[in-house]
């Protein structure tokens, strides 16, 4: 960005030059932009788009860094995050290494699901010992069977002696049963 930058400034210098006010380097055509002009846009729209890729690559790692912070994720994944969305970039994606970041995705996404979910039942012993005994088993669970459902404060989610099809798991806030 700062070559660019530079070339940019070395050809609007060129440009206020005293051959430049004489004519010299105009195109005989007053239609038909000259060379240096030419050359000039393509630097300037090259420096813009860098800028742009540059603003939405930190804007990709704020947002990662926010997720990471609200949701508390541990080191080494938020370090396995950061590095993927610095690989996963428009710019960085080719044909050769597609199918390695989808690999490296799901493999990050059910990382992520099972650390964010599995604090909900290490208060549950069944679930611990089950974890103990099964890992892979509750790694497929978080990543699968687990969904969560969002209510309001004043939202009822099932009334008694309704039949319900699924287990519910009430991870932060407080619920009347």
């Amino acid at each position: 960005l700062e070559v660019l930058k530079v070339a940019s400034y070395l050809v609007v210098m060129n440009q206020s030059s005293p051959y430049g006010c004489c004519g010299f380097g105009r195109s005989r055509h007053p239609e038909k932009v000259d060379r240096r002009t030419a050359i000039h846009w393509a630097f300037t729209n090259a420096i813009v788009q860098l800028q742009g890729l540059r603003s939405e690559h930190a804007a990709r790692h704020a947002s990662a860094g926010d997720f990471v912070r609200r949701h508390r994720i541990s080191s080494p994944l938020a370090l396995r995050i950061r590095r993927y969305i610095g690989s996963s970039g428009p710019e960085c994606v080719r044909d050769t290494n597609a199918d390695a970041l989808r690999r490296s995705s799901i493999e990050l996404i059910v990382d992520l699901l099972e650390e964010m979910r599995v604090p909900a039942f290490s208060a549950h012993p069944f679930f611990v010992n089950l974890r103990a005994k099964h890992p892979h088993l509750v790694r497929e669970l978080c990543q699968e069977a687990l969904q969560p459902l969002l209510r309001h404060p004043d939202q009822l989610v099932f009334r008694a002696g309704d039949v319900s099809s699924r287990m519910y798991v009430l991870i932060s806030g407080h619920a009347l049963y």
